[in-house]
């Protein structure tokens, strides 16, 4: 079984590359879903796997069908 922090590093690679191919920063995705440059950091770094911020994001930034199923699978196993 793969333990919930490396499901929470591969968490933060999905959003990392999410937010780089919208062409936003920490800030801006932040301000996005009403949270902190620091909480999206977090999530990013494999800190933390807030199930909330993460699905607040995918809808931010439009995420659906396949992508939004991966991302939201990782961030249910990375968070138990």
């Amino acid at each position: 079984m793969i333990s919930p922090y490396v499901r929470r590093l591969r968490l933060g690679t999905e959003l990392r590359a999410l937010r780089a191919e919208h062409n936003m920063n920490q800030d801006r995705v932040a301000r996005l879903i009403g949270k902190s440059r620091m909480d999206i950091s977090r999530l990013e770094s494999g800190q933390s796997a807030d199930q909330g911020s993460v699905l607040d994001i995918l809808e931010a930034l439009g995420v659906e069908g396949e992508r939004w199923a991966t991302i939201a699978t990782i961030v249910s196993e990375a968070s138990q």
